[in-house]
């Protein structure tokens, strides 16, 4: 068994920056491992800071691994009860399937890394780490639409979260609007809803990177129909003339389908008579 395989035996980390290297090979799921990216823990090791000494921005990586890993912070050890999870991830868009996390720090603050993944034939690992005093990052938001604007049809919004950096945006909140001739039919999984207000907890964004939501609802009557979106985060934002957009759609009565031509009474006549006389023809020259 590895020697962090228990969280209670977290190998304790640094620094401001570094990396560690190590294998994953004897790796278990303990009994109280939580899931990180998704993924029901298998193979579990722990890394820790305590008393971290400032605030700000730790990134955190597994570049370099040699398997599919998964990631997840906490601010408490699983096993003292209910892990309290500050952020997670399974795979940042790395080709071999690595992870990033980013959080905000506080001087004094204890996290706890959870590394997890598939370890059956490349055991060994990267954990590095980065920290930034003061992190700015600038985040936009954009609102588009999908689908034809009939009442009573379904129609689909899509809310989108930009972040130009130069660094991650954490803890991002953003909050839909609809206007009333409209009724939610779905919403993300990290979306709630009080009457027509949405509100997606939606974590990072991180640098050069977007995010969509996508909303469904049902076009109640004819007019404009319209929602407003606001995107914040908890990082400082270098721009904040771009963090709200709206759009507004008009509504119609879906038009009457177009009737299938038909044949008026003397030209059935006539493809019958040419119908019969084709048969004969084709009668005679049997005979």
């Amino acid at each position: 068994m590895a020697p962090n395989d228990d969280s209670q035996n977290f190998t304790t980390l640094s620094g401001l920056s570094g990396q560690v290297t190590g294998t994953s090979s004897g790796a278990t799921a303990e009994l109280n491992d939580p899931s990180s990216g998704g993924k029901l823990p298998s193979a579990s090791l722990w890394y820790g800071f305590t008393n971290f000494p400032n605030a700000g921005q730790l990134r955190v990586d597994t570049h370099g691994s040699q398997f599919d890993t998964t990631l997840g912070v906490y601010s408490s050890f699983p096993s003292s009860g209910v892990p309290a999870k500050i952020t997670d991830n399974d795979n940042d868009g790395s080709a071999d399937g690595t992870s990033t996390v980013y959080f905000a720090t506080q001087s004094g603050g204890s996290y706890y890394i959870q590394l997890d993944g598939d370890v059956r034939n490349t055991p060994n690992h990267v954990l590095s780490w980065s920290f930034v005093s003061n992190p700015v990052a600038n985040i936009s938001a954009n609102i588009t639409s999908s689908g034809q604007a009939y009442e009573g049809y379904n129609f689909s919004y899509f809310g989108s979260v930009s972040n130009a950096g130069p660094n991650a945006a954490t803890n991002v909140v953003v909050t839909l609007t609809l206007t009333a001739n409209q009724q939610l039919l779905s919403k993300p999984a990290e979306c709630t809803s009080v009457g027509l207000t949405i509100t997606c907890n939606i974590g990072t964004v991180p640098p050069a990177s977007t995010y969509v939501v996508e909303i469904i609802v049902r076009l109640a009557n004819t007019g404009t129909a319209g929602v407003t979106m606001s995107a914040s985060s908890e990082v400082s934002d270098s721009s904040t003339t771009n963090n709200s957009s709206s759009l507004n759609t008009v509504v119609t009565v879906q038009p009457p389908e177009a009737d299938v031509p038909t044949l008026p009474e003397w030209g059935m006549i006539f493809l019958a008579s040419m119908l019969v006389m084709t048969a004969l023809s084709a009668k005679q020259r049997r005979n």
